[in-house]
């Protein structure tokens, strides 16, 4: 009876480690090739709260580094075979969390082709911004990887952000994906990925900097997802600062939470130093969290290969403010000049 226990165990055991395995040589975006390699690959204009990215015009997807896997609703594939992207399905098993957070595990993947644009920027004399792209600009990335939406949002993952240079242009309030390094920036700190069971599986990464909030240090997780605050810390933490806090709600996918607001924390971030508005709340996220796009007025840029996060030296005098309201980004588009 022993040796049947022993033996059931040890091929539990290794049946476990084949899955661990299994997974863990599993990836996502691996094979994404874009028409035009050198240089900015294309823009994404940004609004909203949550980040939504404009990847084509009439497709936006929220820009989550909380989210392991890329997703897309019906809806946007519909869109995007409507404008003559290709899109193939195949079986391929996929783990990881989605954009609510949550884990999932699919066994269907969309491999789409998505157009990249550069924009004109503009703004009329009520403050309305516009984005137009510029036709002649299109660069097609091919072989992108999408899980069907089990949150009825489409998600632009870590899994597919960690495959490029991604810089925020801060005075025109768009993403721009890069291959090579762009000119112009300085390190400011670095940025860790220290490896768990659960990302040895998943398919994206987590990405972490180590910060001081009111000179005391913590680590805290790189969430693009994060709303309106520039960091996040958990209630335990307001014991830190001396400034008075004040209340306020956080709401995400997740819910909503009663938060306290410290709107002149102190953060030394690297070499550079300065006061931003901390979130004290609780959920079943991170604790420590940064949304770097919210944190800084200038532009910067996310090299996740490289571990490091970086800054031009210079703050931009004049600046399209980032529209909260994602419908008054509007991207004018004629398709018959798209190129597709």
């Amino acid at each position: 009876m022993k040796k049947k226990i022993i033996l059931i165990t040890a091929c539990f055991v290794t049946l476990a480690a084949i899955t661990i395995v299994a997974l863990s040589s599993l990836s996502s975006q691996a094979d994404i090739a874009a028409d035009r390699e050198m240089g900015k690959l294309g823009e994404m204009p940004i609004s909203g709260n949550p980040l939504y990215a404009t990847v084509a015009p009439g497709l936006k997807l929220k820009i989550d580094t909380g989210s392991d896997i890329s997703a897309i609703t019906d809806k946007d594939l519909r869109y995007l075979d409507s404008i003559g992207c290709r899109i193939d399905t195949t079986f391929y098993p996929s783990l990881g969390r989605n954009g609510r957070g949550d884990m999932v595990f699919e066994t269907v993947r969309y491999r789409v082709s998505l157009p990249l644009y550069n924009y004109t920027v503009s703004k009329d004399s009520l403050g309305a911004i516009y984005y137009r792209p510029i036709a002649e600009s299109i660069n097609m990335l091919s072989n992108v990887d999408f899980i069907p939406s089990s949150s009825g949002i489409s998600v632009i993952g870590i899994d597919f952000l960690q495959r490029f240079k991604v810089e925020y242009q801060y005075a025109r309030g768009v993403i721009a994906l890069y291959l090579d390094m762009p000119e112009g920036y300085e390190k400011c700190c670095d940025i860790q990925s220290p490896l768990s069971l659960i990302d040895f599986i998943s398919l994206g990464n987590r990405y972490y900097m180590d910060l001081e909030v009111e000179h005391r240090p913590y680590r805290f997780f790189i969430d693009t997802g994060i709303q309106r605050a520039h960091i996040k810390l958990p209630m335990s933490e307001r014991k830190i600062t001396k400034h008075n806090l004040l209340e306020d709600t956080i709401v995400s996918l997740r819910g909503k939470f009663p938060a306290l607001v410290d709107e002149r924390a102190w953060l030394l971030m690297g070499d550079r130093e300065r006061s931003v508005k901390a979130y004290y709340y609780d959920n079943d996220e991170e604790d420590f969290a940064i949304n770097p796009l919210n944190v800084f007025k200038q532009d910067v840029l996310l090299d996740f290969s490289n571990k490091e996060l970086l800054l031009r030296p210079y703050c931009a005098i004049s600046h399209y403010e980032r529209p909260e309201n994602e419908a008054s980004v509007l991207a004018e588009f004629d398709r018959s000049q798209s190129g597709l």
